[in-house]
């Protein structure tokens, strides 16, 4: 195992979904990515995982969480225990939280979780409509509950959530309870809640942006991530060419294309059972943003895409998109800390295999997973840095 001391994790810091309508004046910038390569791959590290932790990749769905000092991993439930597995990366060990199901300190089931700087965590179980403060023995500090209005809880299908926190107000993004496959409701959804643990009140902002509204979107297509910086919400949509920057009370302040070679447009929602598969095969076929995420010790962004390098891509099955995985494609767009590009690099999946589900930040460079089925007990990182 190569030793990883005092490695600094910074994920991604605030989920969102996005516009709102407003009287603020919207700068639209369309910015042509003629940039330069500035990453270079640099080595790999791995972080050994003992028997007693199952391999976090082998769930079908990856809910992790991470901070400064740990990186955590929902695990399989055991009674009524609902573990989440850490690694501390200053003593380079795992530890379990165990959240319990039941009992004085009941958290009722599995969900998502994020770390705060105290030693504690948010837990969004997703069967109920409820958050709860935490600390690293499993006891419940503080809980809350949403009104159902127009959201509930966090929204369980962003894997890696990052709250933001103002003194007693949380924010996340937030589920619907209205049927997304009505058109109209894209214009009705709020999608982010804050939630204020003092007066157990909530309250819903932010609305899909335009570019949502007039038609049917799959799950797949409205996946997203976001960061919260510099009092600023930047979102990134998995299908949508622009970044969307919002301040805290939800009004969209800039709209940016940063358009990159292979990924498409998103197509409209089909209906029915073998619709869902469909959709599912064009949202990879014809390529997604996976990321946005903020590193704070070189003061720039990367925004992850990939997309098969194949002209006209449209498998027919999850077969024949899995057979032409070795013509994927990962492209990382670096911006500066004004959101102007000053580079873009191009990874090829049969180069370098990453899965861009998991990564982390430190002094040393961007760390993203490779995914590694040949061995059970290990967890492994590519460091890419900015070429000097």
């Amino acid at each position: 195992m190569i030793n990883i001391k005092n490695i600094v994790l910074f994920g991604i810091s605030f989920l969102v979904i996005s516009c709102n309508k407003s009287s603020h004046n919207v700068q639209n910038e369309e910015i042509t990515i003629l940039a330069p390569s500035v990453l270079k791959i640099r080595d790999t590290i791995n972080i050994y995982i003992p028997d007693s932790i199952p391999n976090p990749f082998s769930r079908s769905n990856l809910n992790w969480n991470a901070n400064d000092d740990f990186l955590g991993f929902v695990g399989d439930p055991k009674n009524d225990e609902l573990p989440i597995h850490v690694y501390d990366f200053n003593k380079e060990n795992w530890f379990n939280i165990p959240m319990k199901a039941e009992g004085p300190n009941q958290v009722y089931g599995l969900g998502t979780f994020s770390f705060n700087t105290d030693s504690t965590l948010y837990y969004f179980p997703s069967v109920v409509q409820k958050s709860f403060k935490a600390n690293f023995q499993g006891k419940v500090i503080d809980a809350g509950e949403f009104s159902i209005k127009f959201g509930h809880g966090i929204n369980n299908t962003v894997f890696n959530p990052q709250i933001m926190q103002d003194g007693t107000k949380i924010g996340f993004l937030s589920m619907q309870f209205l049927d997304m496959d009505v058109i109209k409701n894209y214009e009705l959804a709020k999608l982010f809640t804050i939630y204020d643990f003092k007066t157990k009140e909530s309250n819903h902002i932010i609305n899909f942006p335009k570019e949502f509204l007039g038609r049917v979107w799959s799950m797949n297509d409205q996946s997203m991530t976001s960061l919260f910086e510099n009092n600023k919400i930047i979102i990134n949509f998995s299908k949508s060419h622009f970044l969307y920057v919002y301040n805290t009370s939800g009004d969209l302040e800039r709209k940016i294309n940063v358009k990159v070679k292979g990924v498409g447009n998103a197509k409209p929602l089909e209906n029915g059972s073998a619709g869902a598969i469909n959709d599912m095969l064009k949202t990879y076929a014809t390529g997604k943003y996976s990321s946005l995420i903020y590193d704070k010790w070189r003061k720039v962004y990367y925004r992850v895409g990939k997309y098969y390098d194949i002209n006209n891509f449209a498998p027919k099955n999850i077969k024949e998109l899995n057979s032409m995985r070795h013509k994927q494609v990962y492209v990382i767009v670096v911006l500066n800390e004004s959101l102007e590009v000053i580079g873009t690099d191009y990874f090829n999946q049969s180069e370098i295999n990453i899965n861009d589900s998991n990564y982390f930040i430190n002094e040393n460079g961007l760390y993203l997973h490779l995914s590694n089925y040949d061995d059970e007990n290990m967890l492994s990182y590519v460091r890419m840095d900015l070429k000097k």
